[in-house]
């Protein structure tokens, strides 16, 4: 059981260590413990990393944004983050294609700014040319 924010999360451990590296070492360090907390993610984004740890699919991004406010860039950019902290390498360049199919003179430095944090160096390339135009 995770506990994220004041969020019971159930999830099979077994299923989140074979998929996530950094999720197994959290596991492993919690053992013993009623719940592995997860600080500083909001529960709706764990909830997409669960489901992309299930079907191997980022959950749609839309369907999100009611539950958390904002809009559909800061939300890939959460997982983005997400993923990146927990090594998901196909989730994390999922969110980069994402990032890129939805980049708008509007939003352009604010996924700059995401891109730049987690070594997405194409994705910030791409940004920086976008912003150039």
């Amino acid at each position: 059981m995770f506990l994220v924010e004041d969020s019971e999360i159930p999830a099979h451990g077994l299923v989140v260590a074979t998929r996530s590296p950094a999720l197994h070492e959290e596991v492993e360090w919690a053992t013993g413990m009623d719940h592995v907390k997860i600080d500083a993610m909001r529960a709706t984004v764990f909830k997409a990393i669960l489901h992309f740890i299930y079907t191997d699919e980022l959950p749609h991004v839309d369907d999100l944004v009611p539950v958390v406010g904002g809009d559909s860039t800061m939300i890939a950019g959460e997982m983005l983050a997400a993923a990146s902290r927990f090594r998901l390498e196909r989730m994390k360049r999922l969110c980069e294609n994402l990032l890129a199919e939805n980049i708008t003179p509007k939003n352009a430095l604010a996924t700059l700014r995401i891109v730049g944090r987690h070594g997405c160096t194409e994705l910030e390339g791409h940004c920086v040319e976008y912003m150039s135009l």
